[in-house]
């Protein structure tokens, strides 16, 4: 099928263009306001072709260059194929389906606001926040190689997956103590915004680890499975509820822990320093009342801890 291949604009008479079969799309088209729909497998060559609403709803969609939404980008079926080209959307991007990309990026650059959701969890390569208003993300996203914030991005309620250090504006990016933050790959110089003041899980896989630019909660779980968590003089702190499971690295700065109520309570920081990993651990016959106890890395001074309340008067224990 070629919209426009001799050069004058194709402008649909119906609400939605009748599905989209045929191998190949290119040229230029002026869709109006309404909707495209790709509905077997396609090769988009559209670099100058800009849509309103796209929807994907079987077969693979695969972009031969970049590819400017006005609307709404859904892939409710089959599968859209970014390979290592840019998709410009400024509306909502909702996948239900699948979302392939190489070192392709995602350029939300709406007015208004947006959602990145849909029912599957998304893989992205970069992502990119243009929109001044912010966008929501719906579902779990995973970003393989840069997130560059230049407007909000807020992931309440849900997982962010990030493996190199945020670029743009990082206070930009918000969750809350029903989020969780994972941050993976390869890359160096990731730093965990102060924006991020809660979280329910915080995952460290990345050999390079990760530092705090303020302090941080963590409601759930603290997974050490690669690199260190340098709290660069922040707090770090594991609420009542919560726990830490340790592979590998450990917390680089002050690790704060709850002593439940009870006998024979046990408490083991995951602590070092930048070459060694130094856990302190801890074991009382009673604690008498519910408090928090915080340590630091090897080589602090007992007045240094003293000043840092590392043992809370208030834990009765």
């Amino acid at each position: 099928v070629e919209c426009n291949a001799a050069g004058g604009a194709v402008t649909p008479a119906r609400p939605a263009r009748p599905p989209i079969v045929g191998s190949r799309l290119a040229g230029t088209c002026r869709p109006g306001s309404r909707a495209v729909l790709m509905a077997s497998a396609l090769s988009i060559d559209a670099g100058s072709m800009p849509f309103n609403d796209v929807i994907v709803n079987a077969g693979t969609a695969t972009l031969l260059d970049n590819l400017t939404v006005n609307g709404n980008l859904t892939v409710a079926a089959g599968t859209l194929a970014i390979g290592s080209h840019t998709v410009f959307a400024a509306g909502d991007v909702t996948v239900n389906a699948a979302l392939t990309t190489t070192t392709g990026l995602l350029d939300m650059n709406g007015l208004t606001g947006q959602t990145l959701g849909g029912t599957a969890t998304i893989g992205l390569y970069d992502l990119t926040i243009n929109d001044p208003a912010g966008v929501t993300q719906t579902t779990d996203v995973t970003v393989a190689g840069t997130l560059d914030l230049g407007g909000p991005l807020t992931f309440d309620g849900h997982s962010l997956s990030i493996a190199h250090a945020i670029a743009g504006t990082p206070n930009n990016l918000t969750g809350d103590a029903t989020s969780t933050l994972i941050i993976n790959g390869a890359g160096s110089g990731i730093v965990v915004p102060s924006s991020l003041a809660a979280l329910l899980n915080l995952t460290i896989s990345n050999a390079n680890g990760a530092a705090l630019a303020g302090p941080l909660g963590v409601a759930g779980t603290l997974t050490l499975s690669g690199g260190n968590v340098n709290t660069t003089g922040n707090l770090l702190s594991i609420g009542p509820a919560g726990s830490v499971v340790r592979t590998s690295g450990h917390v680089i700065g002050r690790l704060r822990k709850w002593a439940p109520l009870g006998s024979g309570v046990s408490l083991t920081f995951e602590i070092g320093d930048a070459t060694a990993y130094a856990p302190m651990s801890l074991n009382f016959g009673t604690v008498a009342a519910a408090g928090q106890l915080t340590a630091l890395e090897v080589g602090q001074t007992f007045e240094e801890l003293e000043a840092l309340e590392s043992l809370d008067a208030d834990a009765g224990i």
